[in-house]
């Protein structure tokens, strides 16, 4: 979709989105009940504790669409 995508070492997956505002996408995704948050402009995603598959999915879908 775009982003710059870091997870190193940590189970923590950060992106950053171009001309996004990361507070604005954990807005749009918390309406869908996806738990993230925003850290230093950039989403902030905890799959191992937070989400399931099912979410991760609605998450892409979601993304995907707001970013068309």
């Amino acid at each position: 979709l775009g982003a710059d995508v870091s997870a190193g070492e940590s189970p923590i997956v950060t992106a950053a989105f171009p001309e996004r505002d990361a507070g604005d996408l954990v807005s749009l995704l918390r309406e869908r009940r996806i738990l993230v948050s925003a850290r230093h402009g950039r989403l902030r995603v905890s799959p191992h504790f937070y989400n399931d598959e099912t979410d991760l999915q609605v998450m892409g879908d979601c993304l995907a669409r707001s970013l068309a």
